[in-house]
């Protein structure tokens, strides 16, 4: 073959292996696009929600009374496309993603028709891995206006979009809280849906015994998709002015040590029984807390100092803090408050001069939550329980010689979320002042169904969930609410002309 021939062969066999490469290529970048679109575009087959699970953990028991557990999930997430999950529990749950709480609770219901959280979950993804974290508190078999005791703990967490969400959820128990069953008591002596809260801070830096969750057959709920409540509003609000602080004497029957600090769960009626003496020295330090610095104090072995603050109005919401010890252990506990005056016997709840706060004057005994520092640096504890408060006292009890600083407290504020359009001027101080008071109290107390107000049982209250609803509505130009008080009342209906929760 001479060389014109052989130019012209390798050309011809270039060009041919060209359009192979070209097709060959051509072909696997079609593939390529249409493999992409099918991982993203889930949207084209999502799951039905025939196939929403409730998972558990295995080694709880589902009428477990108030047990806190850990459910956990991870997924790829690259950015591409939007996605939306569906989240509730029974009895209540809060909601983390990457770190970060996305729901502080489910919106209460009645078994029958539960109403799922709709959360726009791309917005809190990163690209890459993400976390799914659930912090569950189940209340046991516990009746109440709203439901009845037939139902078994449970969390669901379903995102059509995402199939990989749908196994591997992982379940611990929430050690760092301590176990018991004592509800709080009322005024009245009838039993609350509400727990004093005891947890470990060096509890919660230990690993957790992860479990594979389980599925759980036949339960109580049914679904429902016609309304999905709105996520509550949330802000920090900090104590506003101090009352009294100093050193606290407990009655006899308070036994410090440290099993008693983590189980004794009668330690708000102790701070109710307290000897409360003032101490100036005390109240310069904490009045420090409230001019954006901290608070700094030292204690001895088997010692309790004390601060009341005052918020200047009610306020509902989570508890928050953050405190630092030098030395693990140490014992802060939190009494609420909500009059000054009692309006049944017009007796006093606060003590001016003392610093003392009648803790179990509006909700009843057991009212009240305590945190036991793990003595790791700076600690930024949030009380995963609802509580309403003006007045907020904190018990410092140290078991050995330490040093402690106070660097924030408040509560995040957890309301319905209204959006004021209106004014009101009567150009009268007074006549404002309660407009302004009248505007606070129902923010408050807006909805029993949406807010659990703990002085209170976690009811429907219709009495008051319509006076709320029409508030919002005539105030604020939202009628979600009216819709979701309809939805439960008719719902909650147990005969002819019955109701589970009170009628007016």
């Amino acid at each position: 073959m001479n060389k014109r021939k052989i130019k012209k062969f390798l050309r011809n066999e270039i060009h041919a292996v060209d359009s192979r490469m070209i097709k060959i290529w051509g072909f696997i970048f079609i593939c390529m696009v249409s493999l992409n679109s099918c991982v993203n575009d889930r949207s084209k087959n999502p799951l039905s929600w025939d196939q929403a699970q409730w998972i558990w953990h295995p080694d709880v028991a589902s009428d477990a009374t108030n047990r806190f557990t850990y459910f956990r999930n991870h997924f790829e997430y690259n950015g591409d496309h939007e996605i939306k999950a569906y989240f509730t529990a029974d009895a209540t749950a809060r909601l983390y993603i990457n770190g970060k709480i996305i729901r502080r609770k489910v919106t209460r219901y009645h078994p029958s028709k539960v109403r799922p959280e709709e959360i726009h979950l791309s917005k809190y993804l990163q690209q890459g891995e993400n976390e799914i974290l659930v912090l569950h508190h189940n209340w046991g078999d516990i009746k109440n206006f709203q439901r009845d005791e037939i139902r078994r703990a449970g969390m669901m967490f379903f995102a059509p979009d995402v199939p990989e969400l749908q196994s591997g959820w992982k379940a611990a128990k929430a050690q760092h809280f301590t176990e018991h069953e004592q509800q709080i008591i009322g005024v009245t002596g009838g039993l609350r849906i509400r727990f004093p809260l005891i947890i470990d801070g060096s509890q919660m830096h230990e690993p957790l015994d992860w479990r594979n969750a389980v599925d759980v057959e036949n339960g109580p709920w049914t679904m429902s998709h016609d309304i999905y409540p709105k996520a509550q509003r949330e802000e920090f609000k900090a104590v506003q002015s101090l009352i009294a602080a100093g050193m606290i004497e407990y009655p006899a029957e308070f036994k410090l040590s440290e099993y008693n600090l983590r189980n004794d769960v009668r330690f708000p009626a102790y701070m109710n029984q307290a000897a409360y003496n003032p101490k100036p020295s005390l109240a310069s330090q904490f009045e420090k807390l409230l001019k954006a610095g901290s608070a700094q104090f030292s204690l001895k072995a088997g010692q309790t100092a004390f601060v009341t603050y005052d918020f200047h109005v009610p306020i509902h919401g989570y508890p928050s803090f953050e405190v630092e010890s030098d030395k693990p252990g140490v014992a802060l506990s939190f009494g609420y408050g909500e009059l000054n005056v009692s309006l049944l016997d017009g007796s006093h709840h606060v003590n001016a001069e003392t610093g003392w706060i009648k803790t179990d004057g509006v909700v009843g005994q057991f009212y009240g939550d305590r945190y036991i520092t793990s003595g790791n640096k700076h600690e930024i504890i949030e009380i995963p329980e609802e509580r309403t408060e003006r007045y907020i006292t904190v018990h410092f009890t140290a078991v050995e010689d330490t040093s402690i600083t106070l660097h924030k407290l408040g509560i995040v504020k957890s309301q319905y979320p209204v959006d004021w359009r209106g004014s009101f001027d009567a150009n009268d101080e007074i006549i404002d002042q309660i407009i302004t008071l009248s505007k606070i109290h129902a923010e408050v107390t807006m909805s029993d169904v949406y807010v659990d107000t703990p002085g209170r049982e976690d009811g429907q209250w219709l009495e008051d969930t319509r006076l709320r609803a029409l508030i919002a509505e005539s105030w604020t130009g939202n009628i979600d609410l009216r819709y979701l008080t309809l939805a439960h009342s008719q719902e909650s209906r147990v005969g002819k002309g019955k109701f589970l929760s009170f009628a007016p």
